[in-house]
């Protein structure tokens, strides 16, 4: 007798796949129209760095959203260093046990988002929106207005 494992007969360990790949990108917005909100709405901004796993843990933007673990939320991705959370009653994100949160693979390798990588968190609790922006979109989007700001421009 043959001391051979018979591979029809081992069951696939790999983890199936729960979370829906992230959209495709769409074009990125102006951030004038990213931000244009009625002067009434407030923002709450943090920086955070990037886990390993690829978790944000920013405490005060998530007290901020009012956001829980149990909240469903979507994920759109903006461009290629931007992307919005929603609470959604069909989104397929939560937040972690810790109240971080999660940033899938998918739009982690589009953003060029690694360990350790600082993002703009920006979250408008009118809204129920979290918006993350990668430092390099953060810098295309902002630099035009650094011309104006050297000297001799004007604000």
């Amino acid at each position: 007798m043959s001391d051979r494992i018979i591979p029809a007969l081992i069951p696939d360990v790999r983890p199936t796949r729960t979370e829906p790949r992230c959209g495709r990108p769409t074009a990125a917005p102006d951030l004038a129209q990213v931000l244009a909100v009625p002067s009434t709405t407030t923002w709450t901004y943090a920086i955070a760095r990037v886990d390993r796993s690829g978790r944000v843990s920013e405490q005060s933007i998530i007290d901020a959203l009012g956001w829980t673990v149990d909240d469903a939320l979507s994920l759109t991705t903006v461009g290629v260093g931007a992307g919005t959370y929603r609470r959604a009653a069909d989104g397929w994100y939560h937040l972690t046990p810790r109240r971080e949160i999660r940033i899938p693979a998918a739009m982690r390798a589009r953003c060029g988002i690694a360990k350790g990588d600082r993002l703009l968190l920006a979250a408008c609790a009118e809204r129920d929106t979290l918006v993350i922006y990668t430092m390099p979109e953060l810098d295309r989007l902002i630099s035009p207005h650094h011309e104006t700001a050297q000297p001799g421009g004007h604000l």
